[in-house]
């Protein structure tokens, strides 16, 4: 479910438990002499519940970004200073709540009566909200979307000390009721939105799905409602105003009232007639469709080649450290068996494919397309000139909006004596953008422009280059990383080079 290897996974969660009780630990040893501490507290065993399972999903996203390393040494090197950031935060968070829980005022021990039902009656209004807003997409709710919401029901009480989610993150909650008061600035529609826009990145989550987001700022939104029923009100058009507003004869006078018991009791039973009606469990699964196989990823492919930008799932192994990998990246080409990637993050070009001298052993591959591109190529003929009379046609290229990049591909030769020649690609888990055939004799493949400009200055014997530039259609501007400028000719009669975009043109 959290799209890593299980065995990891089990690492993951293991890291996360013993990282938060040893930091625990370790604060009280340190800080926490002479303070009464009860380490078997509800309070306690929640909150380090809590921060482990927050340290948890971080470790996981970690985990999948470190796939993309293949040397062993930087995978270590990665995996080390994020266990290390993990245990130092993790001491900073038991050190604050080592200090929240000696404040000069510090709520009871446990939930009273009157408070569980308080706490009951915000928890079923989200249910019955949550649920009314499923019920027009058919089929069942996602359990998985209940975590979000009855966090979002109980977050606004973090302005007081002695509620729930209070004495769970006293850490939070002293100073904000300090800073803001209980039931004010945090209790507002204001504050609901700025929730709502932090939930915006659960949708990315693969376990909830791209309605994650909204359980989170409906649960907020419930208890804001309920609230409208207490004598004190909120401040509905904060920070605009502070005038408060309520519903005229607020009948919640106080916790645990028996209009409170009568209203946990009708929102149970609400509750309970949704849950029939609509169903809380996963999606019932689509038919299964045959999976495509190797050879038919390959043509399908070549049928979406310089019409759309392609973009692979990848699932694989690389061939020089075994590591594994389980990435997205964009497809650029597909040669034979194989696949030439990009990885965008890095600029990193790398082969993917089932045989034994690609970078990348794929295991599958999932195609997906991105925006319609149109590809240009242009060729670069030279004889006994320098690479900078070739380079107009890169800043032509360039000047044309949409570009998304420009590479180089084709043979150049060098005079006899020509100094060290161009600097060979050494790389061994990428494809090798200048490969010496032969003394003098260079192959170029996926060179980038920049590093084409860099040579400018070298003299060739002879140079037949191929230049393919790429660029989204309908054109969104010119290239994000613009060129480096050419270097400056020597013959005086010649007009000056083009400018790059950007550049005022001559």
């Amino acid at each position: 479910m959290v799209g890593i290897n299980d065995w990891l996974g089990l690492g993951v969660a293991t890291y996360s438990l013993a990282t938060t009780l040893l930091t625990f630990w370790l604060a009280l040893r340190w800080w926490g002499r002479g303070r009464a501490v009860r380490l078997w507290s509800l309070w306690i065993i929640a909150g380090n519940l809590v921060w482990s399972t927050l340290l948890f999903f971080v470790g996981v996203v970690a985990a999948r970004y470190f796939e993309r390393i293949e040397s062993v040494l930087y995978v270590a090197v990665a995996y080390a200073a994020a266990a290390l950031a993990g245990f130092l935060l993790s001491l900073v968070r038991a050190q604050l709540r080592l200090r929240a829980m000696t404040t000069s005022v510090r709520p009871a021990s446990r939930l009273s009566r009157d408070e569980i039902v308080h706490n009951a009656s915000y928890l079923l209004l989200a249910l019955v909200l949550f649920l009314l807003f499923s019920w027009p997409a058919g089929g069942p709710a996602g359990p998985i979307l209940l975590i979000p919401l009855f966090i979002g029901a109980l977050l606004p009480d973090l302005d007081a000390r002695d509620t729930l989610a209070g004495r769970l993150l006293p850490a939070v909650s002293q100073p904000l009721e300090s800073w803001l008061g209980h039931k004010g600035a945090w209790h507002t529609p204001a504050a609901a939105a700025l929730i709502g826009a932090l939930a915006l990145p659960l949708a990315l989550f693969p376990a909830a799905g791209p309605s994650a987001w909204y359980p989170l700022p409906l649960g907020f939104a419930a208890h804001l409602l309920l609230d409208l029923l207490a004598p004190r009100g909120l401040m509905l058009l904060w920070p605009l105003s502070r005038a408060r507003y309520r519903f005229p004869r607020t009948p919640l006078q106080a916790h645990g009232s028996s209009f409170e018991r009568r209203l946990v009791a009708a929102l149970g039973t609400v509750a309970l007639v949704l849950l029939l009606v609509v169903g809380l469990g996963p999606e019932p699964p689509p038919p299964p469709a045959p999976a495509p196989s190797y050879e038919q990823t390959l043509e399908r492919y070549h049928g979406l080649r310089g019409r759309y930008l392609v973009f692979g799932y990848v699932q694989g192994t690389w061939q020089t450290s075994g590591l594994r990998l389980s990435a997205r990246f964009e497809v650029l080409n597909a040669s034979g068996l194989s696949y030439v990637l990009l990885d965008r993050y890095t600029g990193k070009i790398f082969t993917a494919g089932h045989d034994p001298g690609d970078d990348v052993y794929l295991d599958s591959i999932s195609l997906q397309t991105g925006s319609q591109v149109q590809v240009k190529p242009a060729e670069i003929g030279l004889q006994d000139q320098p690479l900078v009379d070739g380079l107009d046609v890169l800043y032509e290229m360039q000047r044309e909006p949409g570009l998304q990049y420009i590479y180089i591909f084709g043979d150049v030769l060098l005079p006899g004596g020509a100094g060290d020649g161009l600097p060979v690609d050494q790389t061994l888990t990428g494809v090798p953008r200048i490969q010496m055939q032969e003394p003098g004799h260079y192959h170029l493949e996926y060179l980038p422009a920049a590093d084409l400009i860099a040579l400018s200055t070298v003299q060739v014997e002879a140079a037949n280059l191929l230049v393919v530039a790429t660029y989204v259609s309908p054109a969104a501007g010119p290239t994000a990383t613009p060129l480096p400028l050419p270097p400056t000719r020597d013959t005086s009669s010649e007009e000056a080079a083009p400018s790059p975009v950007g550049e005022a043109a001559p």
